[in-house]
This record gives C-alpha cells, structure tokens and sequence, in this order.
C-alpha cells in the first residue's frame, strides 16, 4: 500500500477526507495530485499528517503495517492486573495462531 492510499485509509476511518485533511494542514491540493500519483511526500508533510491522524510516519511511508504506536498499547496495559494482563497475553498467542493457519 502506497503512501496516498494509507492517506486516504486514514481519512476515511477518521469521517473526513484527504482534502479537507490537507486544507486543515495547510497543504496544497498540487501536493495530494502527486501523491496520489505515486510521489512520496517531505518529510514536515508526513510528520504533520501523522501527528493529526496519531499515527507514525513509518506507517505513512509503508516502513510498518502498525497504525498505531507501539506505545499506545503498552500505555492500555499499564494499570492492568496480573490476572489481567495474562488474558491479553492468552488474546495475542490466539491471533497470531489464527494468523499462522490462516496462511
């Protein structure tokens, strides 16, 4: 998936578009006809859409299928109890077995 398409995934999850992102961010219209054309963005631009979408740049540019940092889930199990976090434990070893079958 190209940089536009993440762009747009983002927008659309988010209830809005890739044209009024950009004219939130002060970005123009020249710039999303590139992108959608397969050119890869400066770096401020990339930075500016991943910080309003609170995602990373690694995602935007392809370098990582994660959309949301690492760090969002470690914050989400922070407070829990050992009980607890030995469920979410149990929950990743279950997706990535489904995963595993699932090729």
């Amino acid at each position: 998936m190209c940089f536009f398409e993440r762009y747009d995934l983002l927008a659309k999850r988010n209830k809005t578009n890739v044209n009024a992102v950009a004219k939130k961010l002060n970005l123009s219209s020249g710039s999303l006809t590139a992108w959608k054309n397969g050119a890869v963005p400066n770096a401020n631009s990339v930075k500016k859409i991943a910080d309003f979408f609170g995602t990373t740049t690694d995602y935007l540019l392809g370098l990582s299928d994660h959309s949301q940092p690492i760090n969002d889930l470690m914050e989400a199990v922070k407070n829990l109890n050992d009980q607890e976090t030995e469920k979410v434990k149990d929950y990743i070893l279950f997706v990535k077995s489904q995963r595993k079958q699932e090729l």
